[in-house]
């Protein structure tokens, strides 16, 4: 991992609109995903990005790529100068071109795989759109093809089979030839791992890392698994309710947790460790409607160390040690 910066993001919103429910009503209602996230994606390395369903994750990694329109703030991109582009800005054209260094991989492994094409087909329908290869009879193309799926542990006769023919884990095998074979420079892995059985979550886990190395890949992964997060990130993000609420390095999340709310995601986690007397600590409460979000604190609803002030006043986002960020009054400098 370098100390690079490959992408810069800057107060990132995004609101969806809701329609009216009467001709009474007064504004437009909107859902807000994302309510205001900045951080910055370093070359080289894996950002996990953890938080409960609904706390706006995965629409975090598709408003980057620019699939979701932003509302608002900036996402820049410096994988090819040093200037940097402002993704938001780029014409459709130029952000079609900026498709091969920003790739993502999906959630569910079967329905994001096109079921009318062939393995081969679905990998190299980027590689035609692009025009890395003019067409499926250039010499090269099914040997490039077969190339990237030995590099994903899919065996060369698979690439005239359908995607309906494979196990969930090969599925999401051909999700990731599919995002790498146009040598992508950032990829965002969206719950890659949570629709697949525990023994193949640790293959596909394991075949993320060797293709990061192999290939100087940078990863934003998108998970509600604290522990497999924690073996492949080397920093970690918590959100909450469309907002990042602490970002530290990996180690340092389990170790020194600030934030009430990764304090509870933590004393959530099952353990094997019977010696350690731990008992399960489950966080209370629902998650506020993000079409109305508390005032204050978003969080001060559930925590049990809210005061007045985290129900009135917004926390800042603050480095409270090197590398250790985090919004939360009881750790502001202002204090309490």
């Amino acid at each position: 991992m370098s100390n690079n910066v490959l992408l810069k993001i800057t107060d990132l919103k995004e609101h969806f609109p809701l329609k009216k429910k009467s001709v009474f009503q007064k504004g437009t209602l909107s859902v807000r995903a994302l309510d205001g996230v900045t951080v910055d994606i370093l070359e080289g390395e894996t950002l996990g990005l953890v938080g409960e369903s609904g706390c706006g994750k995965s629409t975090f990694g598709r408003t980057i790529l620019q699939l979701y329109e932003p509302t608002g703030g900036n996402v820049v991109y410096y994988g090819r100068n040093q200037e940097g582009e402002d993704l938001a800005k780029l014409k459709k054209e130029d952000m079609r071109n900026l498709r091969r260094d920003l790739q993502i991989i999906f959630q569910d492994p079967y329905s994001s795989l096109n079921p009318r094409l062939t393995v081969g087909q679905i990998i190299g329908e980027g590689l035609l759109a692009h025009g890395v290869f003019k067409s499926e009879k250039d010499p090269n193309y099914t040997e490039y093809i077969t190339k990237v799926m030995d590099q994903c542990g899919l065996a060369p006769y698979f690439i005239h089979r359908y995607p309906h023919q494979f196990s969930g884990g090969q599925r999401q095998r051909i999700g990731i030839a599919r995002a790498l074979a146009l040598n992508p420079k950032f990829i965002v892995c969206d719950e890659a791992v949570s629709a697949l059985d525990v023994s193949i979550q640790s293959q596909i886990i394991n075949l993320l890392i060797d293709l990061k190395h192999q290939n100087k890949l940078t990863y934003l992964f998108i998970t509600h698994d604290l522990s497999v997060v924690k073996f492949i990130s080397d920093r970690i993000g918590v959100m909450y309710l469309g907002n990042l609420v602490e970002l530290a390095p990996s180690d340092r999340i389990f170790d020194n947790p600030l934030h009430p709310y990764t304090q509870a995601l933590l004393e959530a986690i099952p353990r094997t460790d019977v010696a350690s007397n731990q008992k399960l600590s489950i966080l209370e409460g629902d998650i506020p409607s993000p079409i109305n979000p508390p005032k204050g604190c978003k969080f001060h609803t559930r925590c049990k160390y809210a005061t007045e002030k985290c129900r009135t006043v917004v926390p800042k986002w603050e480095e409270i040690e090197e590398g250790h960020f985090v919004a939360c009054h009881l750790r502001s400098a202002e204090g309490v």
